[in-house]
């Protein structure tokens, strides 16, 4: 009798340990996400980067419950962003939303690389694709780039024209830097903290053009303070047929496109990583998001992470030979 009360015990203690362990499970052993995510976003609020962001997070957000909760890191070309989810934890719950100017081109324009993309970050998904266009002020007098150059060439270094730009390392600047080289046009470049800032530097005469995304321009578009010259695209976007190509203006093969994407840390585990690329990719491809992305002009262009790691490669290799065609000095 004594021995059976005795082993009675011994199983109840042993039944006892295996619920107490089964509530102490810790975080990371539950299902994958557990709590909201945060997606930092690379610009400022009304920026092209920012729109998207926020949209996607909303489709996510109804087609899973997950919660996407949005912050904007802008400056830098969107390096400060970049690092910081470098150096967050690998635990999927901190990723980025970026574009090449912080992926591919600011660590290229260094003589020190902060960091390197194909092994500090974790490629998730692309989301979209656009092209750029040129914005000038509603009063410029130019209707196309043809007419823009025509207006820049002859001039003196006192009184040559200036273009806007997001910063020294970014996409906008080098596609600018293009149309100087291939125009044989000269301008004065003024770096601003972001996209924004730039077309409202544009609209308020501080300079006079700029290259960006219909996205970030189509508000100030819409309420008559800019207009959209160009477009570094084959063909004029279907939804928005008054934008010149920059083909049309006698710019031959003057053809630049732009991806946004999403990264998370490098050393994301496989599950994580799987798991974030099948909910971001379900809700860019739904006709939800791929509508409201046609309508701010851009093109509901997806890739899967293997994909999208494979085509950072052959992008990050295009802008290092645009570097040295326009020939940009390295920086500190």
């Amino acid at each position: 009798m004594i021995k059976t009360k005795v082993n009675l015990h011994k199983l109840a203690v042993v039944a006892n340990l295996v619920l107490l362990s089964a509530f102490m499970i810790p975080a990371h052993g539950q299902a994958f996400p557990s709590k909201p995510i945060q997606l930092i976003v690379t610009g400022a609020p009304g920026a092209s980067t920012d729109i998207i962001a926020r949209r996607l997070g909303k489709v996510i957000q109804d087609q899973t419950g997950i919660s996407i909760v949005v912050e904007n890191k802008g400056g830098a070309s969107g390096s400060i962003a970049l690092l910081q989810t470098i150096r967050a934890p690998a635990d999927g719950y901190r990723l980025v939303i970026a574009v090449p100017d912080s992926v591919t081109i600011y660590p290229l324009l260094k003589k020190t690389k902060p960091y390197v993309a194909e092994k500090d970050l974790t490629p998730i998904a692309q989301v979209a694709e656009a092209h750029f266009v040129f914005a000038v002020s509603a009063t410029s007098p130019v209707n196309n780039l043809a007419e823009f150059i025509t207006r820049s060439k002859g001039r003196s270094q006192a009184t040559q024209l200036s273009y806007a730009s997001p910063g020294n390392g970014t996409t906008a600047r080098l596609v600018t830097e293009m149309l100087m080289a291939r125009s044989g046009i000269k301008m004065l470049h003024v770096p601003y903290r972001s996209t924004i800032p730039g077309l409202v530097g544009v609209v308020g005469g501080e300079t006079e053009i700029m290259a960006t995304s219909i996205a970030s321009a189509k508000a100030m578009v819409d309420s008559g303070q800019l207009k959209l010259i160009g477009i570094t695209r084959e063909q004029r976007l279907k939804e928005f047929q008054g934008i010149p190509t920059a083909i049309e203006s006698g710019l031959e093969n003057f053809v630049v496109p732009v991806w946004w994407g999403i990264f998370g840390p490098a050393n994301l585990p496989v599950n994580v990583r799987e798991k974030l690329t099948s909910i971001i990719l379900n809700a860019a491809r739904s006709d939800e998001m791929k509508s409201q992305l046609m309508a701010l002009g851009l093109e509901p262009k997806s890739r899967g992470d293997e994909d999208f790691r494979a085509f950072l490669s052959k992008d990050t290799q295009m802008w290092q030979e645009v570097i040295s065609k326009v020939d940009l000095p390295l920086e500190d």
